[in-house]
């Protein structure tokens, strides 16, 4: 992929697909954290800590999703059937 350039669009849905899952990740993650402290485990705590981490990660993602978007030379890659 990369020696002939890259492919625009599926880079972009390729992101928005890892942005899902960490979205998904991040709602199980609050899921356990809101049942472990139901429980009163210390466990809590470092799943709070995960969520907050995960929140990063989204950020980054939705940051690398405008640069692809708003990059106008994007080198566009040709598909050859073999």
């Amino acid at each position: 992929m990369c020696t002939d350039g890259v492919n625009h669009n599926q880079l972009q849905m390729m992101l928005e697909m890892c942005q899902a899952e960490v979205e998904l990740i991040e709602d199980w993650v609050k899921e356990l954290a809101h049942l472990a402290g139901h429980a009163g485990l210390e466990a809590e705590s470092s799943l709070s800590d995960a969520i907050t981490e995960l929140k990063s990660v989204r950020r980054r993602l939705d940051r690398a999703t405008e640069e692809v978007e708003n990059t106008s030379n994007f080198p566009e890659a040709t598909i050859t059937a073999v």
